[in-house]
């Protein structure tokens, strides 16, 4: 909802500035929120010593996939790679 705000801030030339920072602001404000809970949840579901593999060979390989093949490549990887995961979690779990 946040992310149509911003685009509407665009036609609307009056206080867009000013508005555009609330709607940035507020978008990393919930975004912190988001990543807060989500990382929660994740350690009562990961076994310990196990959380964050995940999260640092995603931090690298996207970046490098998105800068040596493109953006579309580094989604599509995502993408599979999450789909993957979901059945093997309904599968082994």
């Amino acid at each position: 909802m946040l992310a149509f705000l911003l685009i509407a801030t665009i036609q609307v030339p009056t206080f867009s500035v000013v508005l555009a920072a609330v709607i940035l602001f507020s978008m990393g404000f919930v975004y912190a929120l988001f990543l807060i809970y989500t990382l929660a949840l994740s350690m009562e579901i990961m076994p310990q010593r196990k959380a964050g593999l995940g999260g640092a060979c995603g931090s690298f390989t996207g970046p490098f996939l998105a800068e040596t093949c493109g953006f579309v490549y580094a989604l599509l990887t995502s993408s599979i790679t999450f789909l993957l995961a979901y059945v093997a979690f309904k599968m082994f779990a």
